[in-house]
């Protein structure tokens, strides 16, 4: 899978969600592929891996991704990164999936699916807005 630009400007509009085990895990990728979301659009992140991945701090992705952060440090997205890093170092999960762009359903029916699957701490990032979709 080609890198991606998590949690940041370049972002395009995505949904995050934690999940405690393994099998809710899967349970959640064929609740998407019976949606007909590809998994192109699904990206799992595990423990130390998905940590750096997430990137705190932007210390592993260069300049403009520590200007990124500090910018969020003033806003909930550093919150939500705080606790999605925080969640992979305890041995949880974090799913992103990218939303396609000509889908009008397609945020009801991931947030439907994370709910569904036991996911938990969803939110919907997209250009401008963050939004809860489940505690």
């Amino acid at each position: 899978m080609p890198h991606r630009s998590h949690i940041s400007y370049r972002s395009r509009a995505s949904v995050y969600g934690i999940f405690d085990d393994l099998e809710h895990v899967r349970d959640f990728t064929q609740h998407l592929l019976d949606l007909g979301l590809g998994d192109e659009q699904v990206q799992v992140l595990m423990g130390e891996d998905g940590a750096r991945e997430l990137d705190r701090d932007g210390q592993h992705h260069g300049l403009i991704r520590r200007l990124i952060r500090y910018v969020q440090s003033i806003t909930d997205e550093r919150e939500h990164v705080e606790t999605y890093v925080h969640a992979l170092l305890q041995g949880r999960y974090v799913v992103s999936v990218l939303l396609p762009p000509r889908r009008q359903d397609a945020l009801q029916q991931v947030a439907g699916a994370f709910r569904a699957c036991h996911g938990h701490f969803v939110n919907h990032y997209g250009v401008f807005v963050v939004q809860q979709l489940s505690a």
